[in-house]
Protein backbone atom coordinates (compact mmCIF):
# COMPACT_ATOMS: atom_id res chain seq x y z
CA UNK A 1 0.00 0.00 0.00
CA UNK A 2 1.50 3.31 -1.05
CA UNK A 3 1.85 6.28 1.28
CA UNK A 4 -1.17 8.08 -0.22
CA UNK A 5 -3.49 5.15 0.45
CA UNK A 6 -2.04 4.73 3.94
CA UNK A 7 -2.72 8.39 4.63
CA UNK A 8 -6.34 8.12 3.41
CA UNK A 9 -6.87 4.97 5.48
CA UNK A 10 -5.46 6.70 8.57
CA UNK A 11 -7.72 9.72 8.09
CA UNK A 12 -10.74 7.45 7.65
CA UNK A 13 -9.95 5.56 10.84
CA UNK A 14 -9.51 8.81 12.77
CA UNK A 15 -12.77 10.13 11.35
CA UNK A 16 -14.62 6.97 12.34
CA UNK A 17 -12.97 7.04 15.76
CA UNK A 18 -14.46 10.49 16.33
CA UNK A 19 -17.78 9.96 14.54
CA UNK A 20 -18.76 6.65 16.11
CA UNK A 21 -18.71 7.88 19.73
CA UNK A 22 -20.66 10.97 18.68
CA UNK A 23 -23.30 8.82 16.99
CA UNK A 24 -23.54 6.60 20.07
CA UNK A 25 -23.80 9.57 22.44
CA UNK A 26 -26.33 11.40 20.29
CA UNK A 27 -28.33 8.21 19.76
CA UNK A 28 -28.42 7.66 23.51
CA UNK A 29 -29.56 11.22 24.10
CA UNK A 30 -32.29 10.84 21.49
CA UNK A 31 -33.54 7.56 22.97
CA UNK A 32 -33.49 8.98 26.50
CA UNK A 33 -35.22 12.18 25.42
CA UNK A 34 -37.86 10.18 23.55
CA UNK A 35 -38.66 8.19 26.69
CA UNK A 36 -38.87 11.36 28.81
CA UNK A 37 -40.97 13.22 26.22
CA UNK A 38 -43.27 10.23 25.92
CA UNK A 39 -43.87 10.32 29.66
CA UNK A 40 -44.36 14.09 29.75
CA UNK A 41 -47.07 13.89 27.09
CA UNK A 42 -48.70 10.69 28.33
CA UNK A 43 -52.30 10.76 29.48
CA UNK A 44 -51.24 9.73 32.99
CA UNK A 45 -48.85 12.68 33.25
CA UNK A 46 -51.20 15.13 31.55
CA UNK A 47 -53.93 15.91 34.01
CA UNK A 48 -54.88 18.74 31.68
CA UNK A 49 -55.90 16.95 28.50
CA UNK A 50 -57.31 19.76 26.42
CA UNK A 51 -59.36 18.78 23.40
CA UNK A 52 -58.59 21.72 21.15
CA UNK A 53 -57.84 21.66 17.45
CA UNK A 54 -54.03 22.08 17.26
CA UNK A 55 -53.05 25.69 16.83
CA UNK A 56 -56.57 27.00 16.42
CA UNK A 57 -59.87 26.70 18.23
CA UNK A 58 -63.14 26.88 16.37
CA UNK A 59 -66.47 27.54 18.12
CA UNK A 60 -68.29 24.37 19.13
CA UNK A 61 -70.11 22.82 22.06
CA UNK A 62 -66.92 21.09 23.22
CA UNK A 63 -64.28 23.40 21.76
CA UNK A 64 -63.12 24.98 24.99
CA UNK A 65 -63.70 22.38 27.70
CA UNK A 66 -60.80 21.80 30.08
CA UNK A 67 -60.11 18.09 29.82
CA UNK A 68 -61.15 14.94 28.07
CA UNK A 69 -64.40 13.38 29.31
CA UNK A 70 -64.47 10.54 31.81
CA UNK A 71 -60.78 10.46 32.67
CA UNK A 72 -59.12 9.62 35.96
CA UNK A 73 -55.46 10.58 36.21
CA UNK A 74 -52.84 11.17 38.86
CA UNK A 75 -51.26 14.61 39.09
CA UNK A 76 -48.20 15.11 41.26
CA UNK A 77 -45.54 17.70 42.04
CA UNK A 78 -43.01 18.17 44.82
CA UNK A 79 -45.63 19.62 47.21
CA UNK A 80 -48.72 17.61 46.32
CA UNK A 81 -50.14 14.48 44.77
CA UNK A 82 -53.82 14.50 43.77
CA UNK A 83 -56.22 12.85 41.37
CA UNK A 84 -58.18 14.52 38.61
CA UNK A 85 -61.49 13.04 37.49
CA UNK A 86 -63.83 14.44 34.88
CA UNK A 87 -67.47 13.91 34.03
CA UNK A 88 -68.95 13.11 30.63
CA UNK A 89 -68.66 16.78 29.63
CA UNK A 90 -64.94 16.83 30.39
CA UNK A 91 -65.32 19.00 33.47
CA UNK A 92 -63.71 18.42 36.85
CA UNK A 93 -67.13 17.78 38.35
CA UNK A 94 -68.66 14.65 39.85
CA UNK A 95 -72.07 15.10 38.22
CA UNK A 96 -73.28 16.05 34.75
CA UNK A 97 -75.28 19.24 34.46
CA UNK A 98 -76.75 20.46 31.18
CA UNK A 99 -75.78 24.01 30.25
CA UNK A 100 -79.37 25.22 30.50
CA UNK A 101 -79.52 24.07 34.14
CA UNK A 102 -76.35 25.84 35.29
CA UNK A 103 -77.11 28.62 37.78
CA UNK A 104 -73.55 29.53 38.79
CA UNK A 105 -70.74 29.13 36.25
CA UNK A 106 -67.12 29.38 37.34
CA UNK A 107 -64.38 30.28 34.85
CA UNK A 108 -60.65 30.60 35.37
CA UNK A 109 -57.36 28.82 34.91
CA UNK A 110 -55.10 27.01 37.39
CA UNK A 111 -56.40 28.68 40.58
CA UNK A 112 -60.03 27.96 39.67
CA UNK A 113 -59.27 24.53 38.22
CA UNK A 114 -57.56 23.66 41.49
CA UNK A 115 -53.88 23.07 40.90
CA UNK A 116 -52.53 20.87 43.66
CA UNK A 117 -55.86 20.14 45.35
CA UNK A 118 -58.40 17.33 45.09
CA UNK A 119 -61.54 17.37 42.96
CA UNK A 120 -63.82 18.45 45.80
CA UNK A 121 -61.49 21.17 47.13
CA UNK A 122 -61.93 23.78 44.42
CA UNK A 123 -63.22 27.11 45.68
CA UNK A 124 -66.34 26.49 43.60
CA UNK A 125 -66.98 23.45 45.81
CA UNK A 126 -66.67 25.46 49.01
CA UNK A 127 -68.86 28.16 47.49
CA UNK A 128 -71.57 25.60 46.72
CA UNK A 129 -71.45 24.15 50.23
CA UNK A 130 -71.94 27.60 51.73
CA UNK A 131 -74.58 28.98 49.35
CA UNK A 132 -78.27 28.34 48.73
CA UNK A 133 -77.62 26.95 45.27
CA UNK A 134 -78.00 23.21 44.74
CA UNK A 135 -74.64 21.53 44.17
CA UNK A 136 -75.48 20.38 40.66
CA UNK A 137 -76.40 23.97 39.72
CA UNK A 138 -72.85 25.17 40.45
CA UNK A 139 -70.50 24.12 37.65
CA UNK A 140 -66.79 24.82 37.27
CA UNK A 141 -65.76 25.36 33.63
CA UNK A 142 -62.19 26.30 34.53
CA UNK A 143 -59.19 25.01 32.68
CA UNK A 144 -55.53 25.28 33.29
CA UNK A 145 -52.39 26.73 31.75
CA UNK A 146 -52.39 29.80 29.58
CA UNK A 147 -55.98 31.00 29.57
CA UNK A 148 -57.52 34.39 30.20
CA UNK A 149 -60.88 36.21 29.85
CA UNK A 150 -60.91 36.13 26.04
CA UNK A 151 -61.06 32.33 26.22
CA UNK A 152 -64.06 32.45 28.56
CA UNK A 153 -65.71 35.01 26.29
CA UNK A 154 -65.16 32.64 23.39
CA UNK A 155 -66.78 29.79 25.29
CA UNK A 156 -69.78 31.81 26.42
CA UNK A 157 -70.42 33.13 22.92
CA UNK A 158 -70.08 29.60 21.55
CA UNK A 159 -72.67 28.30 24.02
CA UNK A 160 -75.79 30.51 24.09
CA UNK A 161 -77.62 27.90 26.21
CA UNK A 162 -75.35 28.82 29.12
CA UNK A 163 -77.24 31.61 30.92
CA UNK A 164 -76.29 31.44 34.61
CA UNK A 165 -77.66 33.67 37.32
CA UNK A 166 -74.05 34.27 38.33
CA UNK A 167 -70.87 33.95 36.27
CA UNK A 168 -67.70 33.94 38.38
CA UNK A 169 -64.48 34.70 36.53
CA UNK A 170 -61.11 34.30 38.22
CA UNK A 171 -58.66 37.01 37.15
CA UNK A 172 -55.10 36.09 38.07
CA UNK A 173 -52.87 39.14 38.06
CA UNK A 174 -49.82 37.01 37.27
CA UNK A 175 -50.42 36.25 33.60
CA UNK A 176 -54.05 36.98 32.70
CA UNK A 177 -53.30 40.62 31.90
CA UNK A 178 -50.01 40.21 30.06
CA UNK A 179 -48.37 37.00 28.86
CA UNK A 180 -51.55 35.03 28.15
CA UNK A 181 -53.13 37.74 25.95
CA UNK A 182 -49.78 38.05 24.18
CA UNK A 183 -50.07 34.38 23.26
CA UNK A 184 -53.63 34.74 22.04
CA UNK A 185 -55.38 36.05 18.96
CA UNK A 186 -59.05 36.76 19.55
CA UNK A 187 -61.54 38.58 17.36
CA UNK A 188 -64.66 39.30 19.45
CA UNK A 189 -66.69 40.18 16.35
CA UNK A 190 -66.19 36.82 14.66
CA UNK A 191 -65.46 34.90 17.88
CA UNK A 192 -62.27 33.51 16.36
CA UNK A 193 -59.68 32.30 18.86
CA UNK A 194 -56.12 31.10 18.22
CA UNK A 195 -52.94 30.45 20.14
CA UNK A 196 -50.01 32.41 18.71
CA UNK A 197 -46.74 30.56 18.66
CA UNK A 198 -48.31 27.58 20.40
CA UNK A 199 -50.22 24.46 19.48
CA UNK A 200 -51.97 21.75 21.45
CA UNK A 201 -50.97 18.10 21.30
CA UNK A 202 -53.37 15.18 21.08
CA UNK A 203 -52.90 14.61 24.81
CA UNK A 204 -53.47 18.23 25.63
CA UNK A 205 -50.01 19.66 26.19
CA UNK A 206 -49.40 23.23 25.07
CA UNK A 207 -46.47 23.02 22.68
CA UNK A 208 -44.17 25.66 21.25
CA UNK A 209 -44.65 26.13 17.52
CA UNK A 210 -41.21 25.83 15.81
CA UNK A 211 -41.79 28.94 13.69
CA UNK A 212 -41.81 31.08 16.86
CA UNK A 213 -38.48 29.75 18.11
CA UNK A 214 -34.94 30.91 17.56
CA UNK A 215 -32.38 28.77 15.78
CA UNK A 216 -31.39 26.00 16.52
CA UNK A 217 -34.72 25.02 18.12
CA UNK A 218 -36.68 26.25 15.12
CA UNK A 219 -34.76 23.62 13.14
CA UNK A 220 -34.04 20.95 15.73
CA UNK A 221 -37.54 20.62 17.20
CA UNK A 222 -38.89 19.31 13.92
CA UNK A 223 -36.73 16.18 14.03
CA UNK A 224 -34.89 15.84 17.35
CA UNK A 225 -36.46 14.59 20.58
CA UNK A 226 -33.44 15.89 22.49
CA UNK A 227 -33.98 19.35 21.02
CA UNK A 228 -37.65 19.23 22.07
CA UNK A 229 -36.72 18.21 25.62
CA UNK A 230 -34.07 20.91 25.87
CA UNK A 231 -36.55 23.53 24.67
CA UNK A 232 -39.11 22.28 27.19
CA UNK A 233 -36.65 22.60 30.08
CA UNK A 234 -35.56 26.08 28.98
CA UNK A 235 -39.20 27.16 28.58
CA UNK A 236 -39.82 26.67 32.32
CA UNK A 237 -36.62 28.41 33.39
CA UNK A 238 -35.64 32.06 33.71
CA UNK A 239 -33.88 31.79 30.34
CA UNK A 240 -37.06 31.09 28.37
CA UNK A 241 -36.91 34.40 26.46
CA UNK A 242 -33.82 33.00 24.70
CA UNK A 243 -36.05 30.42 23.00
CA UNK A 244 -38.10 32.91 21.05
CA UNK A 245 -37.52 35.16 18.08
CA UNK A 246 -37.65 38.90 18.75
CA UNK A 247 -41.22 40.12 18.85
CA UNK A 248 -42.73 36.71 19.64
CA UNK A 249 -44.79 36.19 22.78
CA UNK A 250 -43.03 34.37 25.61
CA UNK A 251 -45.26 31.87 27.46
CA UNK A 252 -45.64 32.52 31.18
CA UNK A 253 -43.30 35.49 31.02
CA UNK A 254 -43.10 37.97 33.92
CA UNK A 255 -45.36 40.99 33.84
CA UNK A 256 -43.77 44.17 32.54
CA UNK A 257 -42.41 46.50 35.21
CA UNK A 258 -44.92 49.17 34.20
CA UNK A 259 -47.89 46.81 34.47
CA UNK A 260 -46.83 45.48 37.87
CA UNK A 261 -46.35 49.02 39.18
CA UNK A 262 -49.83 50.03 38.06
CA UNK A 263 -48.54 52.45 35.44
CA UNK A 264 -50.25 51.16 32.29
CA UNK A 265 -53.69 52.07 30.96
CA UNK A 266 -55.82 49.11 32.02
CA UNK A 267 -58.78 50.56 30.16
CA UNK A 268 -56.98 49.38 27.03
CA UNK A 269 -55.88 46.03 28.48
CA UNK A 270 -57.35 43.11 26.53
CA UNK A 271 -58.29 41.14 29.63
CA UNK A 272 -60.24 44.10 31.04
CA UNK A 273 -61.95 44.91 27.74
CA UNK A 274 -62.92 41.25 27.40
CA UNK A 275 -64.38 41.26 30.92
CA UNK A 276 -66.51 44.28 30.04
CA UNK A 277 -67.89 42.39 27.03
CA UNK A 278 -68.53 39.32 29.18
CA UNK A 279 -70.30 41.56 31.68
CA UNK A 280 -72.65 42.80 28.95
CA UNK A 281 -73.17 39.27 27.64
CA UNK A 282 -74.07 37.82 31.05
CA UNK A 283 -76.35 40.78 31.77
CA UNK A 284 -78.17 40.25 28.47
CA UNK A 285 -78.74 36.63 29.50
CA UNK A 286 -80.29 37.77 32.78
CA UNK A 287 -77.32 37.13 35.06
CA UNK A 288 -74.57 38.92 36.94
CA UNK A 289 -70.81 38.77 36.46
CA UNK A 290 -68.52 38.61 39.49
CA UNK A 291 -64.76 38.89 38.96
CA UNK A 292 -62.54 37.25 41.57
CA UNK A 293 -59.27 39.19 41.63
CA UNK A 294 -56.34 36.87 42.40
CA UNK A 295 -53.06 38.68 43.33
CA UNK A 296 -49.78 36.84 43.01
CA UNK A 297 -48.41 34.97 45.99
CA UNK A 298 -45.65 37.53 46.60
CA UNK A 299 -48.27 39.88 48.06
CA UNK A 300 -48.52 37.47 51.01
CA UNK A 301 -44.88 36.62 51.71
CA UNK A 302 -41.49 35.82 50.24
CA UNK A 303 -42.79 33.20 47.83
CA UNK A 304 -41.03 32.49 44.54
CA UNK A 305 -43.22 33.79 41.73
CA UNK A 306 -42.48 33.51 38.00
CA UNK A 307 -44.62 36.53 37.14
CA UNK A 308 -42.75 39.09 39.24
CA UNK A 309 -40.16 40.87 37.15
CA UNK A 310 -36.60 40.45 38.47
CA UNK A 311 -36.20 44.23 38.48
CA UNK A 312 -38.95 44.54 41.11
CA UNK A 313 -37.90 41.77 43.48
CA UNK A 314 -35.53 43.98 45.53
CA UNK A 315 -38.35 46.50 46.14
CA UNK A 316 -41.13 44.00 46.71
CA UNK A 317 -42.22 45.53 50.03
CA UNK A 318 -42.40 49.04 48.57
CA UNK A 319 -44.35 47.72 45.59
CA UNK A 320 -46.96 46.12 47.84
CA UNK A 321 -47.28 49.24 49.99
CA UNK A 322 -47.44 51.68 47.07
CA UNK A 323 -49.31 51.81 43.80
CA UNK A 324 -49.42 48.41 42.14
CA UNK A 325 -51.36 46.24 39.73
CA UNK A 326 -53.76 44.93 42.39
CA UNK A 327 -54.85 48.42 43.42
CA UNK A 328 -55.05 49.64 39.85
CA UNK A 329 -57.14 46.63 38.80
CA UNK A 330 -59.68 47.27 41.56
CA UNK A 331 -59.82 50.97 40.65
CA UNK A 332 -60.33 50.13 36.98
CA UNK A 333 -63.14 47.72 37.84
CA UNK A 334 -65.04 50.61 39.43
CA UNK A 335 -64.46 52.82 36.38
CA UNK A 336 -65.81 50.27 33.90
CA UNK A 337 -68.61 49.02 36.14
CA UNK A 338 -67.30 45.54 36.93
CA UNK A 339 -68.08 43.83 40.23
CA UNK A 340 -64.60 42.79 41.33
CA UNK A 341 -63.91 41.05 44.64
CA UNK A 342 -60.39 41.25 46.04
CA UNK A 343 -59.30 37.96 47.60
CA UNK A 344 -56.42 39.58 49.53
CA UNK A 345 -58.38 40.19 52.77
CA UNK A 346 -59.46 36.56 52.80
CA UNK A 347 -55.99 35.02 52.55
CA UNK A 348 -52.77 34.61 54.53
CA UNK A 349 -49.38 33.12 53.71
CA UNK A 350 -50.59 29.77 55.10
CA UNK A 351 -53.11 29.51 52.27
CA UNK A 352 -50.44 29.02 49.59
CA UNK A 353 -48.16 26.19 48.57
CA UNK A 354 -44.63 27.27 49.47
CA UNK A 355 -43.08 26.72 46.04
CA UNK A 356 -45.99 26.33 43.69
CA UNK A 357 -47.60 29.71 44.35
CA UNK A 358 -51.19 28.44 44.11
CA UNK A 359 -53.76 28.22 46.86
CA UNK A 360 -53.74 25.05 48.91
CA UNK A 361 -56.99 23.48 50.15
CA UNK A 362 -57.11 25.92 53.07
CA UNK A 363 -56.85 28.87 50.70
CA UNK A 364 -59.47 27.44 48.36
CA UNK A 365 -61.84 27.05 51.32
CA UNK A 366 -61.25 30.62 52.49
CA UNK A 367 -62.02 32.02 49.04
CA UNK A 368 -65.05 29.79 48.48
CA UNK A 369 -66.69 30.62 51.84
CA UNK A 370 -66.08 34.36 51.54
CA UNK A 371 -67.27 34.39 47.96
CA UNK A 372 -70.56 32.78 49.03
CA UNK A 373 -71.06 35.57 51.59
CA UNK A 374 -70.20 38.32 49.15
CA UNK A 375 -72.49 37.03 46.41
CA UNK A 376 -75.33 36.70 48.92
CA UNK A 377 -74.72 40.32 49.95
CA UNK A 378 -74.87 41.40 46.31
CA UNK A 379 -78.52 40.35 46.33
CA UNK A 380 -77.96 37.92 43.49
CA UNK A 381 -81.10 35.77 43.06
CA UNK A 382 -80.67 32.35 44.65
CA UNK A 383 -82.99 29.36 44.58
Amino acid sequence: MNSTNKSKSSIKKKFLAVLLPLVIVFGGLEIGARVINSFLTSEKAAARNFIFIPGKITPSESGALPTKPNISVDWAASEWSVSVNTNSFGLRESVDTELKDVQVAFFGDSFSFGQGIEDDEQYSDFFAKNSNFARNQVVNFSYINGFEPEHYEFYLKSNPALAPEVAVVGLYLGNDLYSDPNETFYDPKTNQLEFLGRSVSATGQLLNVPSSLRWPWSFGNSWSEFSKLTATLISVSKYRENLYKPGMSIPNSPNSVELERGETDLLKNRAITSLTRINTLISERGGKLVVVVIPQSYYFGTFPNPHLNDELKPIQADLIAGQNLRKQTLETCKVVGLTCLDTSPWLTADDFFLQDGHWNAKGQEAVGKNLAKEIANLAVPQN
